[in-house]
C-alpha cells in the first residue's frame, strides 16, 4: 500500500505541476514573462487599481510598479485614465490585449484547477474542498512572509474555486 503523502508534499507537487503548465504557457506568449503575465492578472482582479493600490498588492515599490506600467503601456497591454473622484490620480485599465493576455493566464489557472479535481475521488473533493477553501484569506498574512514566488496566493485561490 502506497503511503499518505505529506501535506508539505502535496504542496509541492501542486507548485512543481503550476509552474510546468505556467512555464509551457509563457512559451505560448514569448513577448511577456511569467512575472508580467501575474502582474496584469493582478491587475485585472483588482478591477482597475490605482498606482498605489497595486504597489500595496504586489509589494513594491511605488517607484518599481510606475516602470512596469509604463512599459506596459508602452507594449499596448494598458492604458491610464484619469480619477473621476481625484483629477491629480489615476486608475490602471486593461487594454483589449491586457485583457486576452488575462484571459489566458485565468483559463491556464483553471485548468489547473479542473485537473487536480478531475483527479479527486468523490470523496476526496468532498473532504478536500472544505478544508483548502473554507477561509482561504485566513492564512494569506502568514504565507505572505515566506512566499517567493508570483502568482502563489493565485494559485491557492483558483484550486479552491474550482468547484
Amino acid at each position: 500500500m502506497e503511503r499518505p503523502y505529506s501535506l508539505a508534499e502535496i504542496i509541492e507537487i501542486i507548485s512543481r505541476s503550476i509552474a510546468e503548465m505556467e512555464s509551457k504557457a509563457e512559451k505560448q506568449l514569448p513577448d511577456i514573462s511569467l512575472q508580467q503575465l501575474y502582474y496584469l492578472d493582478t491587475i485585472a482582479r483588482m478591477g482597475n487599481p490605482t498606482p498605489t493600490a497595486l504597489a500595496e498588492a504586489l509589494h513594491l515599490s511605488k517607484p518599481s510598479v510606475t516602470a512596469i506600467l509604463n512599459r506596459f503601456v508602452q507594449q499596448g497591454y494598458l492604458c491610464k485614465k484619469p480619477s473621476d473622484k481625484d483629477r491629480r490620480s489615476f486608475h490602471i485599465h486593461l487594454t483589449e490585449k491586457g485583457q486576452r493576455i488575462a484571459i489566458v493566464h485565468d483559463t491556464i489557472h483553471q485548468n489547473i484547477a479542473q485537473h487536480f479535481v478531475d483527479n479527486l475521488e468523490e470523496a476526496e473533493n468532498t473532504t478536500a474542498q472544505p478544508v483548502c477553501c473554507r477561509r482561504p484569506k485566513r492564512f494569506m498574512p502568514t504565507l505572505k512572509t515566506w512566499s517567493s514566488g508570483p502568482g502563489f496566493f493565485t494559485e491557492f485561490y483558483i484550486l479552491c474555486r474550482a468547484k
